[in-house]
């Protein structure tokens, strides 16, 4: 990197005016935001929409503009800034708003709504690093932030023309405003930074001086010139590969932008801004409706105004947090409001003006931060390499987030109340400032090239990097290929949920019968893994995977798809869970014996976390295709699966105990990289040849199965394992439903199970991302513990609930709390660590038996909890029920920290080392 160059003259006009001509079609792009809040009425009256109908006008937008931010990255690469901005965002918008004033059907008003909505996506990504890009650092902050403030404006000046013409009228003056601005955008210069990329050194210069002003020296335009070749040169050099997408470099400012967009959403501007004039009028307001937009628009757009201006002065990190700081208060005592309104018998007349304050405090600090900070980070924090596409993936984000929470409040008001709703968006930003205060680097008065330096990785970041290419992705692959039909067994496992209605409305199904189409994948994966062990030990890893589980997924599942009555029915879920089962036993052992002790935990963590994705893909799915069609997606994605596994290596230790050591030598080859010595194989393949033939010296006997190297590991997992089930989790699953319910939810069922899988795996990714980060054991105990919390609070609502006079409805949302709670902490310990420990405990001749017996009884557990429920619910009811299973976790803890050895960073040989000593030894071992 070169050394900073000398300070160059600031001139603040030559760089504002070709900004603020960008950024006028972002105006026309916050027209089009603002567009339907007045205009809907009229549009409804004209064309006769339903209420659906109106929802997608307003929600088309937001989709063309997440894909047109998404397209944006490789169009801006290619085009360059201005030419985007000409030849792609104004047309799109004049295309966008003329098809809506043309129009006389709804087809053609959402496809010009579409349309539109690219302009404003395209806009969002080519606009602020054009700003960025032709600015100094003295003025980058505030021309950066003009982009929010024209987007606020544009919705501002909609609210108000839209109030005093129809809907026709005001897309012909958003129509007219679009060419105006492609027309001032031709004369304006091209980034300089684009220019010197394409070679154009001359012209660059030329753009530079524009942008400069005359008074700037030749030797201050060279200095920049050259400082900018020389970044460019640099990185141009390097072509980007798998090794720069996981360097500092990228990493670390995508993560920052990402964050920041994300929460830029969450904390939930759009649900503000659309649901206006609720908040008006639970404040008892007289204004009109027309009004109370009009203000809330220009109030939005003023404060992006000095946000804008603010920034290069206080900096980007402190509006930050002062904007996050200020977004708790508003959005708190906005939940206070609704609190003290629907659980209280306050007199409301006194706190009307409470919610029009709640949201000036909660606009003014959006504004001038989160609403203006994150675009202007967007625009300097990537290399120049990075940075077209990476904004583009970033502003993809910002939109696709601007989305999930619009449609997602009115579900959640229903299921957690007004109060709980604002409450929960209040500590969802809590959250945001930690994140914030401990990630976001000040970028204030830096150069660009001043920000890049700031990322570029150490040495020891580099060599990490590194070595996750050369060794990591070589195992990574397998791995998640073969954990591929783990994700068709979770399809099983959740198909029964969203298919059971469809299922009984066409076979007739009695209720015994329906039970036994959710239960039947539970018996077939217990016998499953019960002949797993064997199986795997006769056929191999690699040979099980492809000759009997993917083969037992496709002939259940088409068993399914062709039943037209009961008994091919449920011989199809039975097969189906067959091979669920055997999946249980042979894939966390392949991924286990193909992984290094650095990398065992994660890939190990895989195979649950590919199941739990499978049920929650089965839930998303299911609540839109009846059940035939489910299942035939679910059969198309097994011989892809299969397929796949064809091309991987089979397990080195599967290959040493068969005598196949060449072909051990060749899997151990492609699993461990081509900067892998033959030294260093061949040490590898000798210690597994000792281990093994230590282990073949004498065959199993009773013995054997009495020693501390069997029964240590195998006690051991089998805690795991049950402690896995009667922590509750099938319980939670079984009767979601019902839980909702007692929030006083209005979900739909198909939510509430999407929901729950989503979180479900999202908690998973977070455990099989620390599990060679914190250890086993530390995650253990950290989940039996948050999971003790969950069941025990949700007892306590029971009791409350079932045996005081205690106003349950004040705590609606203490069940969904409780199942947020359980859930994640099941995902980040006692869901995936027992699959982790079963395939690493055990010594070779016992590991494919001992895995089998006990995945059989984690099924058979899990069988046994599910089933008896009902009976425990009706014999102590619903609250002690829920006790009992805390303090079953809590017993669980007290267990597992006396009891579970941890195997982070331990080879399989150390392991077995460890279980063959006297206790004595071991603590000679530990100390």
């Amino acid at each position: 990197m070169t050394s900073k160059a000398p300070k160059l003259g600031d001139r603040f006009w030559p760089q504002f005016v070709p900004s603020f001509i960008a950024t006028l079609l972002n105006l026309v792009g916050g027209l089009g935001i603002g567009y339907t809040s007045p205009s809907i009425s009229s549009i409804t009256n004209e064309l006769r929409l339903s209420e659906q109908q109106e929802t997608f006008v307003g929600s088309m937008l937001i989709l063309g503009a997440g894909a047109g931010s998404v397209f944006g990255g490789p169009i801006v690469k290619h085009l360059g800034r201005k030419g985007t901005i000409v030849l792609i965002i104004g047309p799109s918008l004049m295309l966008g708003f003329l098809a809506v004033c043309l129009s006389h059907s709804i087809s053609l008003l959402l496809t010009g709504r579409f349309i539109t909505g690219l302009g404003l996506g395209l806009g969002t990504v080519a606009v602020p690093l054009y700003c960025s890009e032709c600015s100094t650092p003295t003025y980058r902050g505030r021309l950066g932030g003009l982009v929010p403030v024209m987007i606020t404006s544009g919705i501002a000046l909609a609210y108000s023309i839209g109030s005093f013409v129809e809907w026709r009228t005001l897309a012909w003056f958003c129509f007219a405003l679009a060419p105006v601005s492609i027309l001032a955008m031709i004369w304006q210069p091209e980034s300089p930074t684009f220019l010197i990329t394409q070679g154009k050194i001359t012209v660059a210069h030329q753009s530079l001086r524009k942008l400069r002003g005359p008074e700037e020296s030749e030797y201050e335009l060279e200095c920049e010139i050259k400082a900018l070749e020389l970044e460019i040169q640099e990185e141009s050099s390097q072509t980007v590969t798998m090794s720069d997408l996981l360097s500092p470099s990228f990493v670390k400012p995508f993560l920052i932008t990402a964050m920041t967009m994300v929460f830029q959403q969450l904390a939930a501007i759009n649900v503000i801004l659309l649901f206006v004039v609720d908040i008006f009028k639970s404040a008892g307001t007289n204004i009109s409706e027309d009004l109370q937009t009009i203000l809330l628009g220009w109030v939005l757009a003023m404060a992006h105004g000095l946000g804008t201006a603010l920034s290069d002065r206080a900096g980007r990190r402190l509006l930050l947090l002062l904007s996050g700081s200020g977004i708790i208060v508003g959005l708190g005592s906005m939940g206070s409001y609704y609190y003290l309104k629907d659980h209280t018998e306050q007199n409301m007349d006194n706190l009307g003006w409470l919610p029009l304050v709640s949201l000036m405090v909660y606009i003014v600090p959006y504004s001038v931060g989160y609403g203006a900070i994150p675009w202007v980070l967007m625009g300097e924090l990537f290399a120049p390499k990075y940075r077209a596409v990476a904004s583009g993936i970033c502003s993809g984000i910002s939109w696709i987030m601007a989305f999930a929470t619009t449609s997602t409040f009115k579900p959640l008001e229903s299921g957690i109340g007004e109060a709980g709703t604002f409450w929960l968006y209040s500590s969802i930003n809590i959250v945001g400032i930690l994140l914030i205060f401990s990630m976001v680097p000040e970028t204030k008065g830096k150069s660009l090239q001043e920000i890049e330096a700031y990322f570029k990785p150490t040495k020891a970041e580099e060599m990490e990097v590194v070595e996750m290419e050369e060794k990591f992705w070589p195992q990574f692959i397998p791995s998640f290929i073969a954990t591929l039909l783990s994700l068709v067994g979770g399809l099983a496992l959740g198909y029964s949920s969203p298919a059971i209605s469809s299922i009984d409305a066409e076979l007739n199904l009695t209720d015994e019968e329906e039970t036994f189409v959710g239960t039947l994948v539970i018996l077939g994966a217990g016998m499953g893994s019960v002949i797993g062990g064997p199986i795997v030990r006769y056929v191999g890893r690699k040979g099980a995977i492809l000759y009997t589980i993917g083969p037992s997924l496709m002939l259940g599942f088409l068993a399914i798809c062709l039943a037209h009555n009961v008994a091919l029915l449920m011989s199809g879920r039975f097969v189906t869970g067959l091979g669920l089962g055997l999946g249980t036993v042979a894939v966390p052992l392949y991924c286990s014996e193909i992984s290094t002790p650095k990398y065992r935990g994660t890939l190990g963590a895989m195979a649950p976390l590919m199941i739990t994705a499978g049920i929650a893909v089965a839930y998303s799915i299911g609540a839109v295709l009846e059940w035939r069609n489910l299942s035939w997606t679910c059969l198309a994605l097994t011989p892809i699966s299969i397929i796949g596994m064809f091309w991987q290596p089979e397990s080195p230790t599967f290959l040493v105990t068969q005598g196949k050591i060449l072909e051990a030598q060749k899997s151990l080859r492609k699993l461990r990289g081509p900067d892998e010595t033959d030294f260093e194989i061949q040490s590898e393949i000798r210690v597994l040849e000792m281990e093994i033939e230590a282990n073949r010296v004498q065959p199993v006997t009773m013995s054997d199965l009495k020693s501390p190297g069997f029964l240590k590991p195998f006690f051991m997992t089998l805690l795991t394992m049950v402690f896995q089930q009667i922590s509750g989790i099938y319980v939670i699953l079984l009767y979601v439903v019902d839980i909702f319910e007692s929030a006083g939810s209005s979900l739909s069922e198909s939510i509430q199970t999407i929901i729950v899988g989503w979180v479900l795996t999202a908690a998973i990714v977070l455990g099989t991302a620390l599990a060679d980060k914190a250890g086993r054991r530390p995650l253990f105990l950290a989940s039996g513990v948050g999971m003790a919390l969950g069941m025990g609070a949700m007892g306590t609502y029971y009791y409350l609930k079932d045996e005081t006079d205690y106003d349950s409805d004040a705590l609606g949302m203490l069940p969904l709390v409780s199942l947020l709670v359980f859930v994640t902490f099941y995902s980040i310990g006692f869901g995936p660590m027992p699959w982790v420990v079963m395939g690493e405990v055990f010594a070779p001749r016992f590991r494919a038996v001992a895995s089998g017996v006990c995945s059989a009884l984690d099924w058979l557990t899990s069988f046994t909890v599910a089933s008896t429920f009902n009976t425990l619910k009706s014999a102590t009811g619903m609250a002690a029920a829920f006790w009992i299973y805390s303090a079953i976790n809590v017993i669980g803890v007290i267990l597992v920290y006396f009891l579970l050895a941890e195997t982070k960073g331990k080879t399989l040989q150390e392991i077995e080392a460890y279980f063959k000593t006297t206790t004595k030894e071991q603590m000679e071992i530990v100390e």
